[in-house]
């Protein structure tokens, strides 16, 4: 069976594509895709969270203060994975 007759007339898989009589449990595909986007939302929302909180932090708190460029990379790097991912995800659908 052809990749496309697998999918049918929507476009969608919503069950598990069988291969030779083997069925795939998990859609590994999908959940590789899926943790990406999760990895990089956590990225920026983490980074952004700790430029929020020290901004809110009072002059006289001791203690190190964040390295600014370091959470530019970060939230960089996290979009980056958060657009490529969510670009696969609806590439494959």
């Amino acid at each position: 069976m052809r990749r496309d007759e697998q999918r049918g007339v929507t476009g969608a898989t919503p069950e598990p594509v069988r291969h030779d009589g083997d069925v795939e449990i998990v859609p590994v595909n999908d959940l590789l895709r899926q943790l990406v986007l999760a990895l990089g939302a956590a990225l920026v929302v983490g980074n952004v969270a700790v430029l929020i909180r020290e901004r809110r932090r009072s002059p006289e708190d001791g203690g190190p203060r964040p390295n600014r460029k370091v959470i530019a990379i970060n939230i960089l790097v996290g979009t980056l994975m958060a657009v490529w991912a969510l670009g696969s995800i609806l590439a494959a659908r």
